[in-house]
């Protein structure tokens, strides 16, 4: 069993993207997270994968530092 009660201090990101490339974007909004666990809001999200910015490839969030 997992003991929530530790994790719920860590910050949560989450991806949601439906492929590579920028075609494959989500809106870079909070808007599609869903609540789990002690999590109620998350501290970033990822919004596109394997995206090609100034010659190199990213991934790209949103609140990522």
């Amino acid at each position: 069993m997992y003991n929530f009660s530790v994790a719920s201090f860590s910050p949560l990101r989450y991806w949601n993207v439906f492929g590579p490339g920028p075609m494959a974007e989500t809106p870079s909004d909070f808007k599609d997270y869903r609540a789990f666990g002690p999590w109620k809001t998350p501290s970033s999200k990822q919004f596109g994968q394997q995206e090609s910015v100034c010659g190199q490839t990213l991934n790209r969030c949103s609140n990522c530092s």
